[in-house]
């Protein structure tokens, strides 16, 4: 007797996702179940140049033996059953769950991704003793995609999607001043403890010297001691903990990546040395020490580190400051504001779209609750000049703020299934 889907059991799927670039054999009914959700599936335009599609389904939240089986838990963790049902509540509070489904195919290569996790990895060239059952949820997405398919046929889809999904898990945009009016604070920014003061600085030094390039200013005879002195106003405007007593390369050495091509083991007063090394090819650096990091002042991941780089062009050196278009923004601005009043020459990198949202004169991505707004600075929003995004089951919104976000926001069209021409 197969098993109704639930939302415990979707849940279960995506906890027990495969890694990436693990396959998985499937028993016989599984095989040819599979078969059918393509088949059916191929009556659909796919995306792209690739044949993959993707939709969306709703799973009811089921009933509490429904989480017992979805093995989310260890049972034995609850004294009681009532220990066990609160459980079961808090887990899933709602009626009803939204789950995005993706399905790509090719060549026998089929992939099933719930959300963000891919749950089914299938390789015909690989055999495995163990023999996967996936024919629940084979079987359920293709009763979902027989109703889509009776839906488009009738022209209905559209307007079911649009009235049934709700907005938590929807894509949308709201105003950044709008935001804030709502919440009554700056929400969505990690520059929340900047005060007026540091904000206007920033937006009027940035102003005059980020438009002009010229009005930058040059370093005529550049030296790795003035580069460490500026690396070291940057660590006092942001208190760094662990400057005390320490020279400026010293800090420098103790924050900054030090993959640098080599710029620590030259001369550090000599204009001629750092002008020879900075002419250096990216393989010539390689030779005295890995550039990968090079500029790199304060260590992170892609998007938190902070890189102060050194250009050069016919007027001389100058500085270039980058980071903080989407977290470390505070430091950002306090290291910029303070090397201008310490009049060095220097341009920093997004310098609008920061000020933009420091100003809150641009807006703010909502994306879906299964997604985790953080991975959107990598790309995949659709509006591509916005930078901060929050979803709509972040802990810092009431209901009542929730309520109104909705309301405010101009939300995206979503992506839906259309049948071949023919």
């Amino acid at each position: 007797m197969k098993k109704k889907i639930t939302a415990p059991k979707m849940v279960a799927l995506e906890y027990n996702n495969l890694s990436i670039g693990q396959k998985c054999t499937l028993n016989n009914e599984s095989a040819l179940l599979l078969n059918t959700l393509l088949e059916k599936l191929s009556k659909f335009q796919w995306k792209d140049e690739t044949q993959r599609w993707r939709f969306w389904v709703a799973v009811p939240k089921g009933e509490i033996e429904d989480f017992d089986y979805a093995d989310l838990h260890e049972r034995d963790e609850y004294e009681t059953d009532e220990e066990f049902e609160k459980a079961w509540q808090e887990w899933f509070p709602k009626e009803e769950y939204w789950y995005e489904i993706t399905v790509a195919a090719d060549n026998g290569y089929a992939v099933i991704v719930i959300n963000n996790s891919i749950v089914l990895n299938v390789d015909p060239n690989i055999k495995s003793m163990m023999e996967r059952d996936y024919a629940d949820l084979l079987q359920f997405l293709i009763d979902e995609v027989d109703g889509i398919t009776a839906r488009v046929e009738k022209g209905t889809y559209y307007e079911y999607i649009k009235n049934s999904i709700p907005a938590e898990y929807r894509m949308g945009i709201i105003s950044r001043d709008m935001l804030w009016n709502i919440c009554h604070r700056p929400v969505s920014l990690s520059a929340r403890d900047l005060e007026p003061s540091e904000i206007d600085y920033f937006v009027e030094s940035g102003e005059r010297y980020n438009i002009v390039a010229d009005k930058v200013g040059r370093i005529k005879d550049m030296t790795a001691q003035k580069y460490y002195n500026a690396c070291a106003v940057c660590y006092k405007a942001v208190m760094f903990e662990g400057t005390e007593g320490k020279t400026a390369k010293e800090q420098y050495m103790r924050f900054a990546d030090n993959r640098d091509g080599g710029l620590s083991t030259i001369d550090d007063e000599s204009v001629d040395a750092f002008n020879t090394w900075y002419e250096l090819s990216y393989s010539d650096k390689w030779k005295i020490q890995n550039p990968s990091h090079q500029w790199e002042i304060s260590k992170g991941s892609t998007h938190t580190r902070i890189h102060l780089s050194v250009q050069k062009d016919e007027q001389g050196y100058y500085l270039s400051l980058s980071g903080g278009l989407h977290c470390r923004t505070a430091e950002v601005v306090r290291m910029y504001n303070a090397l201008i009043m310490n009049e060095y020459p220097v341009r920093i990198y997004g310098y609008q779209k920061i000020a933009n949202a420091l100003m809150g004169l641009d807006d703010v991505g909502i994306v879906p609750i299964s997604d985790t707004p953080s991975q959107y600075w990598y790309g995949g929003f659709p509006k591509g000049d916005v930078i901060s995004f929050i979803n709509l089951s972040d802990e810092v919104f009431t209901e009542d703020e929730i309520k109104q976000i909705i309301e405010k926001a101009t939300w995206l069209d979503m992506p839906l299934l259309t049948l071949k021409a023919g």
